[in-house]
C-alpha cells in the first residue's frame, strides 16, 4: 500500500476529528466522574470518634479516589484511541472527516504503534491527575490548561516537524493521510482502487 497524497494536507481534518472524539471522551469522562463522585460518601462511612485520625485518613482516601478516577479516564482515552486505530486506521471522528492513520511506509498501524502515540498524546494526564488531588477546584482548572497547552504543542508540531507528524506520530513513525490517499498496489505495480488498511 502507498500513500498517494502529502499527510499535511488532511491536518484541517485532523482538528476537527480529534475534536469529535474529544466530545466523546469528554462524555464518558463526565459519567466515570458521576460515579466516583456517588462513592464519595464511602469515604466518611464508619467514622471513628478520634476525629483527628478520621480526617486525616479521610483526605488520603480522597487523593486517592481522585488519582483512580483519572486513571480510568487515562486507561479508557488510551483503549478507545489504541483499539480503533488498530482494527481500522480510524477512530469515529476520523472515520467521520474520512482521513485514517497509517505507518509511514502506508502499513497498518501496529498496537506498538499506536500506544506510542496515543501514550503522548496523553502525556498530561498523570501531572493532571497529582494537581487535581490536592485541589478540586483551581487545581482542575489548571489540569485542564495543562492539556490545552499540550494539545497545541502537538498541533504546532504538525507544522514544524513535516509531513504533518505530531510528536505522537512521529515517535511512533504513523502519519495521518485522507483514507483517499491510501491506494493499493497490484502485482504490476500500478495502483489499485482506493482502500483502508486492513484491520490488525
Amino acid at each position: 500500500m502507498q500513500i498517494t497524497a502529502d499527510p499535511a494536507e488532511a491536518i484541517p481534518k485532523r482538528v476537527l476529528a480529534f475534536g469529535v472524539d474529544w466530545l466523546v471522551l469528554s462524555l464518558v469522562s463526565v459519567l466515570v466522574w458521576f460515579l466516583f463522585w456517588l462513592a464519595r460518601p464511602l469515604l466518611t462511612a464508619g467514622g471513628s470518634g478520634d476525629q483527628g485520625s478520621f480526617a486525616t485518613g479521610w483526605i488520603i482516601l480522597y487523593i486517592l479516589l481522585v488519582l483512580a478516577r483519572w486513571a480510568v479516564i487515562g486507561a479508557v482515552s488510551l483503549t478507545y484511541f489504541t483499539l480503533f486505530q488498530t482494527r481500522s486506521g480510524q477512530t469515529p471522528g476520523m472515520k467521520l472527516l474520512d482521513i485514517t492513520v497509517v505507518g509511514e511506509d502506508g502499513s497498518s498501524v501496529s498496537v506498538r504503534q499506536a500506544l506510542v502515540r496515543n501514550v503522548i498524546l496523553l502525556a498530561p494526564l498523570p501531572f493532571m491527575a497529582l494537581i487535581n488531588a490536592f485541589d478540586t477546584v483551581v487545581g482542575f482548572l489548571i489540569a485542564f490548561g495543562m492539556m490545552v497547552v499540550w494539545l497545541f504543542v502537538e498541533l504546532g508540531a504538525m507544522f514544524v516537524l513535516g509531513n504533518g507528524q505530531r510528536l505522537g506520530d512521529r515517535a511512533a513513525g504513523t502519519v495521518v493521510v485522507e483514507t483517499a490517499a491510501l491506494a493499493s498496489e497490484d502485482v504490476s505495480g500500478r495502483s489499485g482502487e482506493s482502500t483502508q488498511p486492513a484491520d490488525a
